[in-house]
């Protein structure tokens, strides 16, 4: 008989190791980054890269039939160029609902 603790510590494993090259991307991507951002905007830039790269990643993965080394390395490096992505976009975000407010709303003079 299998000891149950034997059982969670591998289905433990098997979930860090699957996240590993996601959390690696999203975490090297963030050193890198040079964006003026806030903590807050840091860490929505971080779990999104991460989603990102775990997600697209296995996607990815599957769609091309990668396995094994090469599929942790298409979430790492989709989790790598998200963060910058989704930075981008969280600091362009401000501009571009002013932007659609001013075209919906019509000019406003002050």
């Amino acid at each position: 008989m299998s000891d149950p603790i034997t059982g969670l510590l591998a289905a433990l494993w098997k979930l860090i190791v699957s996240i590993l090259p996601a959390a690696a991307g999203a975490f090297i991507s963030l050193r890198l980054n040079t964006a003026d951002l806030s903590f807050s905007k840091r860490l929505l830039a971080f779990l999104a890269a991460f989603a990102l790269g775990h997600y697209l990643g296995a996607a990815v993965a599957q769609q091309y039939a990668l396995e094994g080394p090469k599929a942790e390395a298409a979430s790492l490096v989709i989790a790598l160029f998200g963060l910058n992505l989704v930075a981008i976009l969280a600091a362009q975000l401000p501009s571009l609902f002013e932007i659609a407010k001013r075209r919906l709303l019509g000019e406003t003079q002050p």
